[in-house]
């Protein structure tokens, strides 16, 4: 099922046949200060993309990459001839086919994805961004004008092993919570039997509670003392 209220960030988990999306999008939070609700746009794109992940249309080839289908999906929403929503957001995606045991990956901007095998990170996808905290992003602005990245996103096809443990998430997550404490909090997780949710909700609470600690070192403060 599509993710509730997560503020400015939408997520989606959703099978169709053997393959299952996984996306998150993270909304720019600075369009609330030109009175846009930033959460608009980063839901719109991943309803698209679940659509489109879903069903068959004429715009929607069901073997086309995702790649593909994240670009038709940002696109739909700058059509003129409904109301065009106005914003900007990161998108990290994975479409995982349990058949052939692999994943394919998109990521623009911050957001991210890990693959963790045998309580170690195998494999990661890396921020796209111009510089300190400045994701890319595809973004829909007032003057009408797009901001299509999908060419400069990071593109990978990966293989799985049984017991593999995707974990998609925004900034909010990578930016606060190390990778060896994820993994260790998968472990514990792993060694206890407790569900897939309460993996996802352990990792958001621990990103929370770090969030407000302001003497707490971080991922996001380490890469700010490096910027200078």
């Amino acid at each position: 099922a599509k993710g509730g209220k997560c503020g400015e960030d939408a997520c989606v988990a959703i099978p169709n046949g053997e393959k299952l999306l996984l996306a998150v999008a993270d909304g720019v939070g600075g369009w609330r200060s030109k009175g846009v609700d930033p959460s608009i746009f980063s839901n719109q794109l991943i309803d698209n993309l679940a659509d489109l992940f879903t069903s068959s249309t004429a715009d929607n080839n069901k073997d086309s990459t995702l790649i593909e289908k994240v670009k038709t999906a940002f696109w739909r929403m700058a059509d003129r001839s409904k109301r065009q929503i106005i914003g900007s957001s990161t998108v990290a995606a994975a479409v995982v086919d349990r058949r052939q045991n692999c994943m394919e990956t998109v990521n623009i901007g911050d957001s991210g994805i890990l693959l963790i095998r045998d309580d170690q990170v195998v494999w990661q996808t890396h921020p796209k961004q111009t510089g300190f905290n400045a994701p890319l992003q595809l973004s829909l602005q007032m003057d009408g004008s797009a901001i299509d990245v999908t060419p400069r996103a990071d593109l990978c096809n990966v293989e799985l092993c049984k017991g593999d443990v995707i974990v998609v998430g925004s900034d909010g997550l990578f930016d606060n919570v190390f990778q060896e404490e994820i993994v260790g909090m998968v472990k514990t997780i792993h060694d206890g039997n407790r569900s897939e949710q309460h993996m996802a909700d352990d990792l958001v609470s621990l990103a929370y509670r770090n969030s407000l600690q302001s003497d707490l070192t971080t991922p996001w403060s380490v890469e700010a003392e490096r910027a200078g």
